[in-house]
């Protein structure tokens, strides 16, 4: 075999085999595929303090917290699930688990007698923290609902109590 003969064999080797390769990813093989998704998600809802307290990751329950971007604003509720190694129990951040997390995120502080409560008395510059974590927030859950009003007419509920 010469020369030429020899580079149209490989040639033509690395044609079939590249017109393989196509033509396989046009091939769908069902044992290869992931299952499809099919994960629907309620409603976005209005949540009291209480029923926020109970999404915190315990008895199989998904993770919520609620953020607040700015004093007057309504808390919005988000599902950080897909964060359990931080929001779940035993994570560092569980302290914010099933609560309005504004007031600590503001002062990016973890202790629990700082994690939530009235955040109008907020320095410019916590205010200012409070909102990036808010945009930070929005970008990476999903918000599955709001704080409802505090019936005291003092703003969105804190829930300080769980």
């Amino acid at each position: 075999m010469d020369a030429v003969g020899l580079w149209l064999l490989l040639g033509g080797g690395v044609f079939v085999l590249g017109a393989l390769r196509l033509m396989g990813n046009h091939v769908e093989n069902p044992a290869v595929q992931p299952p499809p998704r099919h994960h629907e998600r309620p409603a976005p809802r209005a949540f009291t303090g209480e029923e926020l307290a109970q999404y915190n990751g315990t008895k199989g329950q998904p993770i919520y917290v609620a953020v607040q971007p700015r004093p007057g604003a309504r808390a919005e509720v988000f599902d950080v699930s897909d964060a359990r190694s931080f929001y779940g129990p035993g994570g560092p951040y569980f302290v914010f688990a099933g609560k309005n997390a504004s007031r600590g995120l503001a002062k990016m502080s973890t202790e629990p007698g700082e994690v939530c409560g009235a955040i109008d008395d907020l320095t410019e510059h916590e205010k200012e923290t409070l909102y990036q974590w808010f945009e930070k927030f929005l970008q990476k859950y999903e918000v599955v609902g709001h704080l409802r009003e505090d019936p005291s007419g003092s703003g969105s509920s804190t829930n300080c109590t769980a």
